[in-house]
């Protein structure tokens, strides 16, 4: 009978958990902070890494389970608040695509000065590692989330808060087979015509040129002796799982493999009753 009571008896060991999923603001952080409460609830500690442009989070009552650390950027706040408000615009009006490309070099830049700022700030770097983060969740659209992860704990997992964005899922170890896997950016589903699958072939053979041979993080990695030896596209395949904040019940179907893992709906909560008064009022105004 002892022996079958303490089968009986859950242990569980709360683990210490860095997250770092954009700079503050945004689905990339929304989705990530619902993760780290769920993560909280469940006895583990959770530490949010933000940028000084969004430092109000921490006083927010919603995230006050969670900590924070904030890293400085170079600009002001107010300037990476509008140039972050301006492609939250440019995603909406269908632009954010093109001003990319046409403006690729000057957003690149912007990134790896802001990598490079969190890299400069000793004080933090000092208290990361002295966290001793045994995971960090990650969001690799900003490569430099993969350094800090590389950095400050023992192992990572990437999350993916958008919807399908294959060039994530290829570099991280999925199969991407153009005639049905649209690529990022270019709006197509899985059933394209022969022109599209073309686009769609051109499309891909530049984002592969693009995250194999830029070299924007080496000097970091060689600085910090953050696996000075891999590439950018080998940083992004040493995350343990994907998670992808997908549903395919809603979206049309992708082969992916073990490691990727859909967890969509993320930011769904639970249904509210509606009062009678709503009910009438929304009756009223069809």
């Amino acid at each position: 009978m002892a022996v079958l009571g303490l089968g009986l008896i859950e242990v569980s060991y709360g683990s210490n958990i860095l997250i770092f999923s954009g700079y503050g603001e945004g689905s990339h952080f929304m989705t990530a902070a619902l993760v780290g409460k769920e993560l909280i609830r469940r006895g583990h500690n959770v530490t949010v890494l933000i940028s000084n442009a969004y430092e109000h989070r921490a006083n927010e009552t919603k995230y006050k389970d969670l900590r924070f650390e904030i890293f400085k950027h170079n600009d002001p706040p107010e300037v990476v608040r509008n140039r972050q408000e301006h492609f939250a615009k440019s995603v909406f009006e269908g632009t954010a695509m093109t001003e990319f490309f046409m403006n690729m070099s000057i957003v690149l830049d912007w990134f790896v000065d802001d990598c490079h700022a969190l890299f400069n700030d000793e004080p933090l770097l000092k208290r990361l590692r002295q966290a001793n983060f045994d995971l960090a969740f990650v969001d690799p659209v900003w490569t430099c989330s993969l350094l800090v992860a590389e950095y400050a704990a023992k192992r990572h997992v990437s999350f993916m808060a958008t919807t399908w964005m294959n060039f994530i899922p290829r570099v991280t170890g999925n199969p991407s087979n153009t005639a049905f896997v649209p690529e990022w950016s270019t709006g197509f589903t899985n059933k394209m015509t022969f022109a599209q699958r073309v686009i769609n072939s051109v499309a891909l053979a530049f984002s592969v040129w693009m995250t194999s041979s830029t070299d924007s993080t080496s000097i970091i990695q060689q600085t910090h002796r953050i696996c000075p030896d891999l590439q950018l596209y080998q940083l992004y395949q040493r995350s343990h799982l994907l998670l992808v904040n997908v549903d395919f019940a809603m979206e049309y179907p992708i082969p992916v493999m073990p490691h990727v893992i859909p967890v969509g709906g993320l930011s769904a909560e639970p249904a509210n009753n509606l009062s009678l008064k709503k009910l009438v009022k929304n009756a009223g105004d069809v």
